[in-house]
C-alpha cells in the first residue's frame, strides 16, 4: 500500500499541486461557469453545488485562488462585447 504523504507527493510531483488544491481548483472552475450561467443563482445555491461547506468558505476559497470575490467575478463576466453585427465600423473601413 501506498502512504497518503507518498501519494501526495507524487501526485504535487505530477501535476504541480496536491489532491486537496486539485479538488478546489475544480470547485471553483465548477464555481466559475455557473456565476457566469443564466439565469443567475444565488451564491449559497452555488457554494452548495460546488462542494463548499458554507457562504463565508466559498468567498474565501474563491477570492483567494481568482484574487476576486464570487459577486465580483459575475460582474465582470456579465459584460459582453459589443455584438460585430451592431458595431459602428470605423470611417475608412469596408
Amino acid at each position: 500500500p501506498v502512504s497518503r504523504r507518498r501519494l501526495e507527493q507524487k501526485f504535487r510531483e505530477n501535476l504541480g499541486m496536491t489532491p486537496s488544491e486539485l479538488i478546489t481548483r475544480m470547485r471553483v472552475e465548477k464555481a466559475k461557469g455557473l456565476l457566469e450561467a443564466e439565469p443567475p443563482q444565488s451564491l449559497t445555491g452555488i457554494a452548495t453545488e460546488c462542494g463548499f461547506t458554507d457562504l463565508r468558505n466559498f468567498r474565501l476559497t474563491f477570492r483567494r485562488v481568482t484574487s476576486q470575490s464570487p459577486a465580483d467575478y459575475r460582474l465582470t463576466q456579465s459584460v459582453s462585447p459589443l455584438d460585430k453585427s451592431t458595431a459602428t465600423p470605423h470611417k475608412g473601413s469596408p
